[in-house]
């Protein structure tokens, strides 16, 4: 009678190096989230409200092919639960013209609402990053062959981006604030343009709770 050898076999290297790497990223993103919610209950309660303001600049904002800059003003609140947090925004973006003095900029302003995860850089340095959705409106006047205004026109879009907002708490009440948000405009009818807009601002936030 033949006796048959059975030789286990052995796992693959690649197989065992890769379920490695699964596991401890796990553990990393688990021991993250544990020492975030920590930092933030250290901080008091797990509500916060907060407005805020903050101005800078909007290197970018077009409409369809017509490309400007302009100063972005910010108004914002935020309510913040544990390590969620929800911010709604108004924007007033100011600027002479657009598309290269081609028309008068009359108006342009918009207004978002955010949804994110607060991260925990320092027990004194909050990092939200959050998906955004909302809407700008632009008003301007084209400016005819003598350098005359001639028609006004206005367009409006529906918007979705991205929000990164660092927060450093001065305080427990007070933290110097900072944002870069970028957004891209949906058409929203036949004959809209594209509304698409980058902006960087810097100022205060007081939490109120």
């Amino acid at each position: 009678m033949e006796h048959l050898e059975i030789t286990p076999s052995m796992p693959d290297k690649s197989k065992l190096r890769f379920h490695k790497l699964v596991i401890i990223s796990a553990l990393f993103l688990v021991t993250f989230i544990v020492q975030d919610a920590a930092v933030a209950q250290q901080r008091g309660d797990d509500l916060s409200f907060s407005v805020g303001i903050a101005g800078g600049v909007a290197p970018q904002f077009t409409l369809g092919d017509l490309e400007d800059s302009g100063i972005a003003i910010k108004l914002f609140a935020e309510l913040q639960y544990r390590q969620v947090i929800g911010q709604l925004s108004y924007t007033s973006i100011m600027g002479e013209t657009l598309g290269e003095g081609i028309n008068t900029l009359d108006k342009a302003f918009a207004v978002h609402g955010s949804l994110g995860y607060v991260f925990q850089a320092t027990d004194r340095l909050d990092i939200p990053l959050m998906a955004t959705l909302g809407g700008m409106y632009i008003d301007y006047t084209s400016i005819n062959n003598f350098g005359n205004p001639g028609n006004s026109f206005y367009d409006a879009n529906w918007q979705l981006g991205i929000t990164i907002a660092p927060r450093y708490y001065i305080t427990d009440k007070v933290s110097a604030y900072g944002a870069l948000r970028y957004v891209q405009g949906m058409v929203s009818h036949g004959g809209s343009e594209t509304i698409n807009m980058a902006n960087v601002v810097l100022g205060l936030s007081f939490t109120l709770m």
